[in-house]
């Protein structure tokens, strides 16, 4: 038992095994601990991924917050999904079916409204009080999104 017992510690104080640091009674090994933690690459400074800017949108794909003119707009994951989706495609139609594939992950039509639902509460949280909208219906075609009121492509 005790074999087992030193051999955790000395793991742990090498940094192989993961256990979070916090107010303990051996400050000495709590100390030893923290070297350990700065190897993990959870601990390592991640890359930024930058921001996808169209006109007045900013969405950030890290913190996951999408702002219109300054003004944060709360989205549920699909409608953000959604928009990262349409906002990385700015100013091409996308046709539902490469929605449904795309955001979610259906390779095939469902036979459901889902995606004209989704589009329709993004569209409300997105232009409402707003003087131009970006989220643009092609008939026939798809949906796009645009940074300013610009005529069909």
């Amino acid at each position: 038992m005790a074999r087992r017992v030193a051999a955790g510690a000395r793991a742990r104080l090498r940094g192989q095994r993961r256990e979070r640091v916090g107010r303990g009674r051996r400050r000495r090994r709590d100390a030893a601990r923290l070297p350990g933690r700065d190897r993990r690459p959870a601990c390592r400074a991640a890359p930024r991924v930058p921001a996808v800017t169209l006109g007045d949108l900013r969405i950030d794909p890290v913190e996951r917050r999408v702002e219109r003119e300054g003004r944060a707009i709360a989205l549920l994951p699909r409608e953000y999904a959604l928009l990262l989706h349409l906002a990385r495609s700015a100013g091409r139609s996308i046709a539902r079916e490469e929605l449904l594939a795309a955001v979610w992950g259906l390779r095939f039509d469902p036979g459901t409204n889902v995606v004209e639902v989704h589009v329709s509460r993004l569209r409300a949280k997105l232009d409402r009080g707003f003087a131009a909208p970006m989220l643009v219906t092609d008939k026939g075609r798809g949906y796009r999104l645009i940074a300013r009121a610009d005529p069909q492509p």
